[in-house]
This record gives structure tokens, sequence and C-alpha cells, in this order.
């Protein structure tokens, strides 16, 4: 029972080995230039306003993290319509290497909202 314990805890060992390397990979994916600069793209198209995303992070539990969100409100000066410390998104795991992106949550932590009103008193 000895050699089969060691051999059971060894094959365990490289699973978790291999889960926690493959979750490393992906963070270095996601975090690179061209691959955030597509899920800002993807993100901003799905919104239809012009999104800027500070950093992103893989994490098992959350899935994709997004942090330091700001939304601009599509005006000529480019205000910040919605600003939030992160977004939690939920999207599948292989969407992330081709397109098209499928997020199946979006979950927005902390949102700061503004709606701007003109001089003749409309909302924007």
């Amino acid at each position: 029972m000895g050699r089969v314990g060691r051999i059971v805890g060894l094959v365990l060992l490289c699973l978790v080995g291999g889960m926690v390397l493959f979750l490393l990979g992906v963070n270095l994916y996601v975090q690179s230039k061209s691959t955030q600069a597509t899920i800002q793209q993807e993100l901003s198209q799905r919104v239809g306003l012009p999104l800027h995303i500070q950093r992103i992070s893989v994490t098992p539990w959350s899935g994709l993290k997004l942090s330091g969100i700001t939304v601009a409100d599509g005006t000529p000066a480019g205000k910040s319509f919605l600003n939030a410390k992160n977004f939690r998104l939920r999207v599948k795991l292989f969407s992330l290497f081709r397109r098209p992106l499928i997020v199946k949550e979006v979950a927005l932590i902390r949102p700061v909202v503004v709606w701007p009103q003109d001089e003749n008193g409309k909302w924007h």
C-alpha cells in the first residue's frame, strides 16, 4: 500500500501542478497587451461605447476579472459615463483563445454611473 499511495500522491501532485501552470499561462495570456486590447474592443462593441480596462486577470473561482473599468459617454468630450472598481465576467474558457468571446455572466463591483444633463435639461 505504501508504494501505491506514493504513486497516487505523485499523480495528484502532478495534476495540481499542471492546473497551476495552466492557470498561470492563461493569466499571462489575458494580461498581454494584444489580448487585453481584443477583450477591450469586444466589450466596447457590445456596450456600444468606448471602454477602457486597466488590468485583467483570471481566477478559477471568479472567472475573468477586469479592474479599473471606465466607459466614456460617447460624446466628443469623452467624459466618463461609468466607472467600476471591478467587472467579473464568466466566460467560456476556450473563447479567450478564439473569436467570438462568449460571456456567460457579467457582474459590476462598486459601479459609479454619471448621467450628465445639458443646459436645456436633457439627460444623456
